[in-house]
C-alpha cells in the first residue's frame, strides 16, 4: 500500500509537472504573438471547407492577416441577391485562389475586379468576383463547391482556376495522397463519385471536441502545425509532380487526366444548364513561370521535354473541343518574369521561385487575366448583366 501510495504522488507529481510547462509554453508563445490558427471545418461535400468567422495571422509563407467572412469564403462579405447592373463572377480554385499568402485586396480574383471595368464592353457596370477557392481543392471539390454553394449567389460566370500542378492528381485516388476529400473514377466513360472520406477517422477527428481546442490552444496549433509540416514533406516527395509535364505514359496518369477532363466536361453542362457562362483559367507552376531560362532549360532535360507548357495546351484543346474558352497563363507570366527578372512565385520568408504566388505574381496574373476576359468575352460579358 506504501508503494501505491508512493507511485500515485509520483505520477501526480510528474502530471503537475507537464501540466505547469505547457502552460508556461503556452503563455510563452502568447506573448510571442506566435499561432497557427485554425481556418478549416470538417464538411461533408468536400471533407473539408473554411470556417466561418475565422481569422488570424497567416505566416507560414508570405504573411497576411486572414479572415474568413460569415459564409465561409476568404473575401468580404456579399450579398446573396445580385445587385442590379452587376456583373458577378463566382472563382472556384485551390490554394492560388484562396490566396492566405498576401493580403486580399492584391489576390488575382481582386485584381481582376478592380482592372474589369476599364474593358470598353463592360462600360458602365458594376463587376463583383466571389472567392470560393480553397486551399488543397481539386477539380470535384470545386464542382461540389458549384453545386452546394455557388448557385446561392446567381453568378453570371463561374470561373474555374486549374493548377496544373496537381489538379490532375487532386480528385484521382491512385494518384493522392492526401485522403479527406472525395474522389472520382471512371465506369464505363461515366464518373463515379466516392465519398468514403465521411467514415475516416481524419474526418471523425475534426468533428471532435479535441479538434475544437485547436482554436484556444496555441500549444495544440504548433503540435498541428508540425504534423501538417511532415505530412506536406511525405506529400511532395511520394507525388511524381513531374508527370504533368508530359503526354502520359502511365496507365494511372492516362486514368487520372481522364477523371479530370470528364470533370471539366460535366462542370460546363452544369454551369450552362444555369444559365451561366463558364471559363477555365490555368495558372502557373514555379518552373513554368521561372525567369532564368537556364534554369527551366535544366528542368526540361532533366524530365525529358521540349517545354513546360503541355497540360496548358492540352485543357485549351480539350476547351475548343467541348466549347468552353480557356486562358492560359503560364505563357505569359513565363515571358513577364524573364524580360522584368523578377520571380512570381516565392517569399522572403521561403524561396524566391517556389511555391505560390507572391503579390507581384497576383498582380500580374490578375491584370493578365482582365485583358484576356475583356478581349475574348467582354461582348458576351455585358450582355449577361441585368
Amino acid at each position: 500500500m506504501p508503494h501505491l501510495k508512493r507511485w500515485l504522488l509520483h505520477g501526480a507529481l510528474i502530471f503537475a509537472g507537464l501540466a505547469i510547462g505547457v502552460a508556461i509554453f503556452e503563455v510563452v508563445l502568447r506573448l510571442a504573438g506566435i499561432a497557427y490558427p485554425n481556418f478549416y471545418v470538417p464538411n461533408p461535400y468536400t471533407g473539408y471547407r473554411l470556417k466561418a468567422g475565422a481569422e488570424g495571422w497567416y505566416t507560414e509563407e508570405g504573411r497576411a492577416y486572414v479572415r474568413i467572412n460569415s459564409d465561409g469564403l476568404h473575401d468580404r462579405e456579399h450579398t446573396r441577391q445580385k445587385p442590379p447592373n452587376t456583373l458577378r463572377i463566382a472563382v472556384l480554385g485551390d490554394s492560388f485562389t484562396e490566396a492566405k499568402q498576401v493580403p486580399l485586396e492584391d489576390a488575382y480574383w481582386a485584381v481582376m475586379a478592380d482592372s474589369l471595368p476599364a474593358c470598353s464592353a463592360l462600360s458602365g457596370r458594376d463587376i463583383e468576383v466571389i472567392n470560393f477557392g480553397v486551399s488543397g481543392y481539386g477539380t470535384l471539390q470545386e464542382l461540389l463547391t458549384l453545386r452546394h454553394y455557388v448557385w446561392q449567389y446567381n453568378p453570371d460566370v463561374v470561373l474555374l482556376a486549374f493548377f496544373t500542378g496537381d489538379d490532375v492528381q487532386n480528385s484521382f485516388r491512385p494518384l493522392e495522397q492526401h485522403t479527406l476529400r472525395p474522389f472520382a473514377s471512371l465506369r464505363d466513360g461515366e464518373l463515379v463519385f466516392d465519398t468514403s472520406f465521411t467514415a475516416s477517422p481524419d474526418y471523425r477527428l475534426g468533428q471532435s471536441w479535441a479538434y475544437r481546442t485547436l482554436d484556444y490552444s496555441r500549444v495544440l496549433q504548433i503540435s498541428n502545425q508540425v504534423r501538417k509540416t511532415l505530412f506536406t514533406k511525405y506529400r511532395n516527395e511520394a507525388q511524381d509532380w513531374d508527370a504533368v509535364y508530359t503526354e502520359p505514359q502511365d496507365p494511372l496518369w492516362r486514368e487520372g487526366w481522364a477523371v479530370a477532363e470528364q470533370l471539366l466536361r460535366l462542370m460546363h453542362r452544369e454551369v450552362e444548364a444555369e444559365g451561366a457562362q463558364f471559363v477555365v483559367v490555368t495558372l502557373s507552376t514555379p518552373i513554368q513561370a521561372h525567369p532564368d531560362p537556364a534554369v527551366r532549360r535544366d528542368y526540361m532535360a532533366k524530365i525529358g521535354v521540349d517545354d513546360l507548357f503541355y497540360p496548358d495546351t492540352r485543357l485549351r484543346n480539350l476547351g475548343q473541343q467541348d466549347g468552353f474558352p480557356v486562358i492560359n497563363l503560364a505563357p505569359y507570366l513565363q515571358t513577364y518574369a524573364e524580360a522584368h527578372q523578377v520571380y512570381l512565385h516565392g517569399f522572403a520568408n521561403t524561396a524566391w521561385g517556389t511555391g505560390h504566388w507572391n503579390a507581384q505574381g497576383h498582380r500580374v496574373a490578375g491584370q493578365r487575366l482582365a485583358d484576356e476576359m475583356c478581349d475574348r468575352l467582354g461582348a458576351e460579358l455585358s450582355a449577361r448583366i441585368h
